[in-house]
């Protein structure tokens, strides 16, 4: 039996499309506990590198590394979530300026020319998302590609670099830089803002 268009009535294949359905479903579930696992840590670790508490910051950093490989994200949930707080952190600031309150990319610049190399790599992949996504004024998108690679406007966060396989110190040798320039932009930006 068959439709005008020649196919199938949609419950003669549903079976099969109902168990992969399920099992996206859990895969996504899965992987937003991973995520939220990994936040925690970090934002543990966090505390403990904010408040100068290096064993606390390694231990949890250490711990959010732990976590297994996010087979539905195909990342390491601790990389994405240390890269998901910069990129927000940039980018919220970018979108809560007011017009021509280049202050969030001012500091950016500046503490990208602070930091070391990774971690000024990774703060230079978010400006880069910035530049080619959030809709820079074209005042910020000349800052921006001025600090960007000459060869190109992408740049890949460290976070998606790191393949399945990646030991444990691997991870915390990728997180650690992210989770210095997170600390180095919010310091920046948020705590040591003018007052009104």
């Amino acid at each position: 039996m068959s439709d005008a268009f020649g196919l199938p009535p949609a419950d003669e294949h549903r079976i099969l499309g109902d168990v992969q359905l399920t099992s996206n479903i859990a895969a996504q579930q899965r992987s937003l506990a991973l995520q939220e696992a990994a936040d925690n840590l970090l934002d543990k670790a966090l505390q403990g590198m904010h408040d100068g508490n290096q064993e606390r910051a390694a231990k949890f950093l250490r711990r959010a590394a732990e976590l297994p490989w996010d087979s539905h994200e195909r990342v390491h949930p601790a990389a994405l979530e240390a890269h998901m707080m910069l990129f927000n952190a940039v980018i919220d600031a970018m979108h809560g300026s007011a017009e021509g309150d280049m202050r969030w990319l001012t500091i950016a610049l500046r503490v990208v020319d602070a930091l070391g190399e990774r971690a000024a790599d990774e703060l230079r992949s978010v400006l880069a998302v910035a530049y080619n996504d959030e809709g820079p004024t074209p005042k910020e998108a000349k800052q921006i590609r001025a600090a960007l690679p000459s060869t190109s406007p992408e740049i890949d966060s460290i976070a998606y670099e790191l393949p399945e396989s990646s030991t444990v110190d691997e991870i915390v040798e990728a997180v650690e830089p992210i989770l210095e320039a997170f600390i180095a932009y919010y310091r920046s930006y948020y705590e040591d803002r003018p007052e009104a």
